[in-house]
């Protein structure tokens, strides 16, 4: 029986990612740049660098960014986007879609260690599926600065960052549940694995 792919737009991905995929039973490709998208029936977005401020027109201090990496997924995503297929974005994979969706980014403090470690803090959710997650991780600068008017928040930090949004088949989260552990998986990658099988069986 065929099973959805979804489409992790890296070469090489970290491996977490792709455990995390396969607790929930979805199979996945990864390709920078794939021929076919309509091959896939989800899209994942994952962790990475800053975008450029000038996506957004503000002046916001960018590290690490790769312009290249930026508008392949732009164009990836609003492939998917346009026809509604699910979508989940982790950490940098939030922000670029709540960029494409109309909002912005700003950098924060205390969301990221001197160590490259993550730095775990409380969140308050307004979702019931991720009732029972009361503590996540962060590694980073950038953030939501003002949530696409089209974004549901699902999710804040203690210091009233958004760490989770969704919009029709789309999940966001700031956090990244693959590094915590089974639970946080379930609920967040379990919750894409149930868009992306049902999306699979309408069409």
């Amino acid at each position: 029986m065929k099973k959805p792919t979804v489409l992790i737009p890296m070469q090489n991905p970290p491996e977490n990612y792709l455990f995390a995929l396969k607790l929930v039973g979805i199979d996945y490709i990864c390709d920078f740049s794939p021929k076919n998208l309509q091959d896939f029936y989800g899209l994942l977005l994952t962790g990475g660098g800053d975008f450029l401020s000038s996506f957004y027109k503000r002046n916001v201090d960018c590290h690490k960014v790769n312009v290249l990496r930026d508008v392949n997924e732009f164009k990836i995503l609003d492939y998917f986007f346009k026809r509604n297929a699910p979508i989940l974005g982790v950490c940098r994979g939030m922000q670029i879609i709540n960029l494409y969706l109309g909002g912005d980014l700003k950098t924060t403090d205390g969301h990221q260690s001197t160590n490259g470690e993550d730095v775990y803090h409380p969140i308050f959710s307004s979702s019931s599926f991720l009732d029972g997650l009361h503590t996540v991780n962060s590694n980073h600068r950038q953030c939501v600065n003002k949530l696409s008017p089209l974004a549901k928040e699902i999710c804040l930090s203690n210091d009233g960052i958004v760490e989770g949004f969704s919009f029709k088949n789309v999940l966001a989260v700031q956090f990244h549940p693959e590094r915590i552990d089974a639970k946080s998986i379930s609920l967040v990658y379990g919750k894409f694995a149930n868009l992306v099988n049902d999306y699979f069986k309408l069409l």
